[in-house]
């Protein structure tokens, strides 16, 4: 899917749970944005990065602003730095498994599927793997970056995101 929203001309957000009164002003609007269920799903990341161009859509269908317009309230929502939203791919792999640490999935294997284009890496989808998805990105990781920081990160188990587990002496 990535390669998709990375070719499109345009890309639409749909939020389902933001509706923007008439009489509400720029300071409730933004934090009525960045509240979006939206910005914490696992498979949203892919989406907000790799279009050229992404517009939003508010809950009636409105065109509410594009990526750029909300560049300020997706970095407080995300923890995206704004100038990483439309240039992410010199950043780091920490930077990238960062951005998606605290997304959420219904199943846990695409905690690790969602991230395969932003990371650069191909693998087979496996569903009932579960925690192992995450295993096998991180060799790929390795075999692909030669870049063993990403043995830092660790998916919790029984859920379906991921965290930095921290190595104290």
């Amino acid at each position: 899917m990535f390669r998709w929203y990375e070719a499109a001309g345009v890309c639409y957000a749909f939020l389902a749970d933001v509706t923007f009164p008439g009489d509400e002003n720029d300071t409730a609007k933004g934090l009525d944005f960045q509240r979006s269920r939206w910005f914490t799903r696992g498979w949203t990341l892919q989406e907000l990065l790799a279009p050229p161009v992404l517009e939003f859509l508010d809950s009636e269908w409105n065109p509410i602003g594009s990526r750029e317009d909300w560049a300020s309230e997706i970095e407080e929502a995300t923890g995206i730095k704004r100038e990483h939203l439309t240039d992410f791919h010199r950043c780091s792999l920490a930077t990238k498994l960062s951005w998606a640490a605290n997304r959420l999935t219904t199943r846990i294997e695409d905690h690790s599927y969602s991230l395969l284009g932003l990371l650069g890496v191909y693998m087979p989808l496996i569903y009932g793997e579960r925690e192992h998805a995450f295993t096998r990105l991180q060799h790929e990781l390795i075999r692909k970056y030669n870049d063993e920081s990403v043995l830092a990160w660790n998916q919790i188990s029984g859920g379906s995101k991921l965290f930095a587990v921290s190595r104290g002496k």
